[in-house]
């Protein structure tokens, strides 16, 4: 495939990728309770994968480095953060109590932690890792959404969802400019 032909690809995925953004901020906006549920089950989904796809790599790497242990705590944190938040339905009614809820107290402290354990596992294996910076990332950005969790009442759920449809309608002109900017014989 020759140059112009992968360019313009790019260029048409990444348009197309705007028009779906728009598309699902547009629909999040006008349902917003039903957008929050299909992002706490996508959430639940998330941590689960996640959870067992990181313990089986540990599993079956093989070597049992110093930080062995925090990623298997990691990794049944996420683990049992994904399973709760599968199972919201299930005891909804027994647990939610209070402006924040239990489940959400739950569940974002058990993804913050989980983001320290990831922080902790990658500076005792500095030499495992080209950058730390990078390596710290994820868990930083795990421990930001746990403590968001746990302090956002789940009743808010629709407002927070209502925002972040407005972010990214925010974000999509851009990605309308990249796409603009990568097609072949642009001359901007």
């Amino acid at each position: 495939m020759d140059e112009s032909r992968i360019a313009g690809l790019e260029a048409s995925m990444t348009m197309f990728r705007g028009v779906v953004m728009v598309v699902a901020a547009l629909l999040a906006s006008m349902f917003p309770r039903e957008a929050f549920r299909f992002v706490l089950l996508a959430g639940g989904v998330l941590l689960l994968a996640d959870g067992m796809l990181s313990i089986a790599s540990a599993g079956f790497s093989g070597r049992r480095h110093g930080a062995f242990w925090l990623d298997c705590i990691r990794s049944l944190l996420c683990i049992s953060a994904g399973l709760a938040l599968l199972a919201k339905h299930i005891y909804r009614d027994l647990f939610m109590v209070g402006p924040v809820g239990f489940l959400a107290a739950g569940v974002g402290g058990m993804i913050a932690l989980a983001g320290f354990c990831e922080i902790l596992a990658a500076v005792s294996e500095r030499e495992r890792h080209a950058n730390l910076v990078s390596a710290t990332l994820g868990g930083g950005l795990y421990i930001i959404f746990g403590i968001m969790l746990m302090f956002v009442p789940l009743g808010e759920g629709a407002t927070l969802i209502r925002i972040a449809a407005i972010l990214v309608l925010l974000y999509v002109p851009t990605l309308f400019y990249r796409a603009w900017r990568a097609w072949p014989g642009s001359s901007y």
